[in-house]
């Protein structure tokens, strides 16, 4: 699966670190979130906008990160990814993380963001206004 569209991008610092030299966990649970939320607002879909035009916003239901390669100090990274798999009321967005200098990928992260009504935050369906960007932005010609 290519995950082509860049979301977020950036460098690991030393703060970054855990006591083995690499990237602690609680970062990269860090990274998905923002790249969830660039993903959604470089879709025309931030939370404000969602909330103001659907009445909707995003809740994160689950996440699941699979750590394939040390990152470390100094790790120019790059986060591609997007929607692969639409449902009734939810979307699971995946993202890869790729280190630039190597071109290496170190780690897939995966989330399942359930929407909600604004207002009182039961689950609702996805609208169909942003089921179709959604399903323009799937990656490799996939369908909802």
């Amino acid at each position: 699966m290519t995950l082509a569209s860049e979301v977020l991008s950036g460098v690991i610092h030393p703060w970054h670190l855990d006591t083995l030299g690499h990237m602690n966990a609680r970062w990269y649970a860090h990274l998905l979130d923002d790249a969830a939320f660039q993903f959604w607002a470089r879709h025309g879909l931030s939370q404000t906008q969602m909330r103001e035009v659907a009445g909707v916003a995003t809740v994160t239901a689950s996440t699941k990160v699979d750590f394939l390669r040390e990152i470390g100090a100094g790790d120019c990274y790059i986060i591609t990814g997007g929607p692969t798999r639409i449902g009734g009321k939810s979307v699971t967005l995946d993202f890869a993380v790729t280190v630039l200098s190597t071109g290496a990928e170190h780690a897939r992260l995966s989330t399942v963001e359930v929407f909600v009504d604004a207002a009182d935050h039961h689950s609702v369906t996805i609208p169909a206004s942003i089921r179709s960007i959604l399903t323009a932005a799937m990656p490799d010609g996939q369908t909802a």
